[in-house]
C-alpha cells in the first residue's frame, strides 16, 4: 500500500509541474484572438485597441521625456512566448513603455516579448524607406537573457570514458 502511495505521491507531482506555464507571467496575459503584424498593417484602424502578444529584435531605442519607444523587427514567437532564432520576419512595430527604460540594457539585437493594446500607426523610415509603424501601448512586456551562441551550447555526452552523463560546452 505504501509503494502503491509513493507512486502516486510521484505521480501527482509530475502532473503539477507539466501543468505550469513555459511563459513569463508578465506577459502571460488573455488575448481574444492571435493577430498577425501584416492583418494590422493592413487595416490600422479595425484593430486598435485589440490586445496583441508579439516580439521581435531590438532595432532601436529612442527614449522621450515621459516614456520610452523601442522599434521591433517582429518575429515569430515559440512556446514560450520567446521569439524564434531564424531570419523571418512580418515586419517591424513600435512599443510604447511609459517609464524609462536603459538603452544599454535594451540594446540592439535583443529580444524582447510584450503584451498591450494597438493604439494607432506613426510614418517613419527605415534607411530611406518610407515605412507605417503599428504601435503598441505595452502593458507588460519581458526582455529575454542573451542567448548562447550555438557553437557554445552545451552537448550532453550520455557515455563516455571518464564515467557516465557529463555536459561539456560544444564547440564546432
Amino acid at each position: 500500500m505504501t509503494m502503491f502511495l509513493r507512486l502516486l505521491s510521484i505521480i501527482g507531482i509530475f502532473t503539477l509541474f507539466s501543468c505550469a506555464s513555459a511563459i513569463p507571467d508578465v506577459i502571460n496575459q488573455p488575448i481574444q484572438q492571435p493577430v498577425l503584424l501584416s492583418q494590422v498593417q493592413q487595416d490600422i484602424q479595425s484593430y486598435q485597441g485589440t490586445s496583441i502578444r508579439w516580439g521581435g529584435i531590438i532595432a532601436k531605442v529612442e527614449n522621450k521625456a515621459n516614456e520610452t519607444w523601442i522599434e521591433i523587427v517582429a518575429k515569430n514567437l515559440d512556446f514560450k512566448a520567446r521569439p524564434e532564432e531564424d531570419d523571418a520576419t512580418s515586419g517591424r512595430f513600435i512599443i510604447k513603455i511609459n517609464e524609462f527604460v536603459d538603452p544599454l540594457i535594451y540594446e540592439q539585437k535583443r529580444e524582447v516579448t510584450v503584451y498591450g493594446q494597438i493604439s494607432g500607426v506613426i510614418e517613419g523610415k527605415i534607411g530611406e524607406h518610407a515605412y507605417q509603424f503599428p504601435v503598441v501601448e505595452v502593458l507588460g512586456h519581458h526582455l529575454w537573457p542573451i542567448r548562447k551562441p550555438k557553437s557554445q551550447r552545451d552537448l550532453f555526452i550520455p557515455v563516455s570514458y571518464w564515467g557516465p552523463m557529463y555536459y561539456y560546452p560544444y564547440i564546432h
